[in-house]
């Protein structure tokens, strides 16, 4: 598994789109999951069917966005 902290980018994990995702970025979404503080889940649109969702995390003591997008239209 990948050490997450390489992914932080000025205090966000941004996964990308949903719709491109492989076996393992599914697994480390999954991984991100497990870290989410309660309460934390915002979602919004984008435009037409392109949708963003963020979650935060408790990385080692650091609060960290965890974003992605899905587009539903395909």
């Amino acid at each position: 598994m990948r050490n997450l902290k390489e992914l932080v980018v000025r205090g966000c994990i941004n996964l990308g789109c949903m719709n491109g995702w492989n076996k393992e970025w599914f697994e480390i979404h999954k991984e991100l999951q497990s870290l989410k503080i309660v309460g934390s889940d915002s979602g919004r649109n984008l435009g037409r069917c392109y949708n963003e969702s963020s979650f935060d995390i408790n990385l080692n003591g650091e609060v960290v966005k965890v974003i992605s997008t899905v587009d539903s239209s395909d």
